[in-house]
């Protein structure tokens, strides 16, 4: 505590979604406390966050601004340098695992699901032109997308980084990297000439579905006058990150040990009447827990 202040006196308080007299999703709202701290005359020097708790449903794929359908890759077929035809792919905000992708864009390619949005393509249909499978030739058994038809033909995938006003990242998910230092569209996968006629594009790392390792709690009022700073030097307003240790759907909790609770100490004392939480992932966007309720239980000191 500020020098000069004896913070011997606390209060402990649970706040949650339901309590919200501000709402936008049942992980991002505001609290009213009252007076339910202390006297209305008295202020606060310090808080402890105890412990906190949601229903982790928090989808591993999600629609953003740039890609409001959901993640995007844009599949090309060529005839040795001619472009036939292209076509954008996405996959709907969910749960996904490796499999349930590929049963779903195995689907797509075949014409089984209306590919979105619709991109100018030259006239060649690309339904039954590319196949995706898992390539037995890699231990893991890689995805794999293959071209039919015969000739010069070949596969290309192309993607952009997330934040670009065309993002595509679907690419990102299946195993092959998007370069999040360049901007615009990527080819990512184009052979040598001499290949053209046998190619095929294995993914060049496992795809990747695991979703989440943290969330963030975040409060601007609890932090007050302070900030803290994220990996890449910016201001933010995190409390804490939440390691995610609870499978999908399941009970994420947050306790630490006594002397581990952080604590944010103020300056002077301050008058907290309204608490806002946002759960927020590792890029500063507010996620979406679902029906069930985050939970946070605070100690305020004076």
């Amino acid at each position: 505590m500020p020098s000069g202040h004896h913070a011997g006196r606390s209060r402990q308080i649970r706040i949650a979604s339901h309590d919200a007299v501000e709402w936008k999703s049942n992980s991002e709202f505001t609290v009213d406390l009252g007076n339910s701290i202390i006297d209305v005359n008295t202020g606060v020097f310090g808080v402890s966050i105890e412990s906190c708790g949601f229903k982790n449903a928090v989808q591993n794929v999600r629609a953003t601004e740039f890609e409001p359908n959901g993640p995007e890759v844009l599949i090309r077929v060529y005839n040795g340098a001619v472009l036939e035809t292209q076509q954008v792919y996405y996959l709907p905000p969910g749960w996904w695992t490796a499999e349930s992708v590929q049963v779903f864009l195995t689907q797509a390619l075949a014409g089984n699901r209306a590919p979105q949005p619709v991109w100018p393509t030259p006239n060649v249909p690309i339904v039954s032109l590319v196949n995706l499978n898992q390539d037995e030739t890699t231990y893991d058994k890689r995805l794999r997308f293959t071209v039919t038809g015969g000739g010069n033909r070949w596969v290309n995938l192309v993607g952009s980084r997330d934040g670009d006003a065309n993002a595509m990242t679907l690419a990102n998910y299946l195993g092959w990297p998007i370069d999040p230092s360049i901007a615009g569209l990527q080819q990512l996968n184009v052979p040598d000439p001499v290949q053209w006629s046998t190619a095929f594009s294995v993914a060049p790392h496992l795809a990747n579905f695991q979703g989440d390792s943290a969330l963030f709690l975040h409060s601007s009022v609890l932090l007050h006058d302070q900030s803290s700073l994220d990996g890449e030097g910016l201001v933010n307003s995190v409390l804490i990150p939440i390691p995610i240790t609870a499978p999908y759907l399941g009970i994420q909790t947050y306790t630490p040990e006594q002397y581990q609770r952080p604590t944010i100490v103020y300056n002077e004392s301050v008058s907290i009447r309204t608490v806002n939480l946002t759960l927020r992932d590792v890029k500063g966007r507010a996620v979406d827990i679902g029906t069930g309720e985050l939970w946070v239980v605070l100690r305020f000191w004076w």
